[in-house]
């Protein structure tokens, strides 16, 4: 599967994975996510028998594997290993189709079944699960249906223990997996040939190295290249890329003013990069000029367990936990309130209350991204007698994430406008190196530690603090990137 993400990647997973950079906390959080589907997913087979060698013996799991599947009394394994022309494989799950006999043969076959973490059968999953179908057959295994297991997003938490089998769903894959064999062996060719090289391959660095998921080895490959490569401008497409790397520009510094089929945000990219000067578009900034104080800046965290913890909510449900808001008010005062949820139940309620209090009835609300307002709606939708009061504020939101799409280009971007990047650009000291929780996703993560409740009391503490901190710095650079806007605006419009 690295392998048809990057044969570079391939190559380096093998031979160099000393460049491969340490798993940060969202590649945990998955980590951890996927052992507890995992888990989860094999009580919905009963009887079956996991095979529990690592994959560091794996000689050893191939043969609990194959004594395993001749035992007539065991309907299914979990973990299944094997081995076809230098291809290994972990089942997550082989069942027993109805009728077999005392060893799998054609007249009784196996249900291949891949589970995954996810609220649907994604292409790469039915790559993976034509994978190990390949090799399954490669050993003669009769397989009859293949399937990929995944979390059920319609099912509502009603209390008490998660019912797995209310939890997933089985998507039959059988005909896509079947229709991928061809390419999988024509692919894994490829990937020989490539594991048999002196040398890793060149493979010029790109978006794929970033979504949706960073490379473990994007830093050893992106570094010694140029300060601003081609898929750094906006929406690119990977037909331009091609065309503009044949007509021999490899930076956005190297491309030609005119002529070129680039749009218009694409355009301000280039010249920014190419003259050095900070873009702004007075006219663009109009809105900031436009607000009713007080002013709110506002900013949510939240997460997305797989696993609901709270009656009424679903899988990857997004639940805010969290809010900082600093308020500016005509004559340049500033305040600040925020909210924590720091006990182990539903924080949407309470959440919700203190946040209408803030808030208030009047003044312009200024987030960024859209992602409060639409937390805002769902929790009208989950909280229906607060619903009146919550559905009147989306009315006061400004977007400052628009507005800076729209008026403002620095290179220091580097084609991307989310606030970790803009802040820091336009405003020295306001970025986020100096914290504990410098993401989201960061923020999530530790959330969710907290409310295992394995840590510490010291731990716990200093863990609450740091995500303070974080959610405040976000709504601190909302206010500052505001002011030094404004006064852009002011600039432009007053003279």
């Amino acid at each position: 599967m690295s392998g048809r993400r990057c044969l570079k990647r391939l190559y380096l997973e093998c031979y160099e994975r000393h460049l491969m950079a340490t798993p940060g906390p969202m590649q945990r959080m998955l980590f951890d996510m996927g052992r507890r589907v995992g888990e989860l997913a094999r009580e919905c087979f009963p009887g079956a028998v996991l095979v529990t060698e690592s994959f560091r013996q794996h000689a050893r799991a191939v043969q609990t594997t194959c004594r395993l599947m001749r035992d007539p009394s065991v309907p299914a394994l979990c973990e299944a290993a094997f081995e076809y022309q230098g291809v290994r494989v972990r089942v997550d799950v082989l069942r027993r189709a109805s009728g077999g006999g005392s060893s799998p043969g054609p007249e009784s076959g196996w249900d291949l079944i891949e589970v995954k973490g996810s609220a649907r059968a994604k292409d790469d999953h039915k790559w993976d699960a034509a994978l190990q179908l390949h090799v399954l057959e490669g050993c003669g295994v009769p397989i009859g249906s293949v399937k990929v297991m995944h979390i059920n997003r319609d099912y509502v938490y009603e209390g008490g223990p998660v019912s797995p089998t209310d939890l997933f769903i089985l998507a039959d894959v059988t005909e896509v997996a079947r229709e991928y064999l061809p390419r999988v062996e024509e692919q894994l060719e490829t990937m020989r040939a490539v594991l048999g090289a002196p040398l890793a391959p060149v493979v010029a660095p790109g978006r794929t190295c970033f979504r949706p998921f960073e490379c473990p080895f994007a830093a050893a490959c992106v570094n010694g290249g140029p300060e601003h490569p081609l898929w750094e401008l906006p929406g690119v497409h990977d037909e331009l890329l091609c065309s503009l790397g044949e007509e021999g520009c490899d930076c956005i510094a190297s491309l030609p003013e005119g002529g070129l089929p680039l749009n218009e945000l694409q355009e301000r990219v280039r010249r920014a990069v190419a003259t050095g000067e900070v873009f702004v578009d007075g006219e663009a900034l109009r809105p900031l000029l436009e607000v009713e104080y007080p002013v709110h800046f506002l900013d949510f965290e939240a997460f997305m367990p797989f696993l609901p913890r709270f009656v009424g909510t679903s899988p990857f449900q997004t639940i805010p936990f969290q809010f900082s808001c600093h308020v500016l008010d005509e004559e340049g005062h500033v305040a600040h309130a925020e909210y924590l949820h720091e006990e182990d139940s539903d924080p949407r309620r309470p959440l919700a209350e203190r946040l209408l209090h803030v808030l208030g009835e009047k003044g312009t609300i200024v987030s960024y991204a859209g992602f409060e307002g639409r937390r805002i709606v769902r929790l009208a939708e989950d909280l229906p007698d607060l619903s009146a009061p919550l559905l009147r504020l989306p009315d006061r939101l400004l977007d400052l994430y628009q507005v800076v799409k729209e008026a403002v280009y620095h290179p220091g971007f580097h084609g991307s406008f989310s606030l970790k990047k803009v802040l820091p650009a336009l405003l020295d000291g306001m970025g986020y190196d100096d914290l504990e929780v410098c993401g989201g996703g960061e923020a999530a993560f530790l959330y969710a530690k907290l409310l295992e409740g394995s840590m510490a009391a010291e731990e716990r503490t200093s863990a609450w603090a740091s995500l303070r901190s974080y959610c405040a710095r976000d709504t601190e650079g909302l206010l500052q990137l505001f002011l030094f806007l404004r006064s852009r605006a002011e600039e432009a419009h007053c003279g």
